[in-house]
């Protein structure tokens, strides 16, 4: 699998910093979807089903890591 071939859900509540690694993964040639609460980011992860996920471990009223179950 090369770069192209994979995609990404990034979680972060923290917009700027969000989009700063959603550039950096895309300038990498990975595939990247951002969500910004936990919700969205399932949402995301059932539509897409992503490869793999970085999360934020301080996500607004939900932990990071509460989130890892429900991906």
């Amino acid at each position: 699998m090369n770069a192209d071939d994979r995609v990404f859900l990034l979680v972060d509540d923290d917009e700027r910093l969000r989009e700063r690694l959603a550039l950096a993964l895309r300038d990498r040639g990975i595939t990247v979807f951002t969500a910004s609460d936990a919700d969205s980011a399932v949402a995301l992860a059932e539509e897409h089903e992503p490869d793999g996920a970085l999360l934020d471990l301080r996500l607004g009223a939900q932990s990071g890591l509460a989130l890892i179950p429900r991906l």
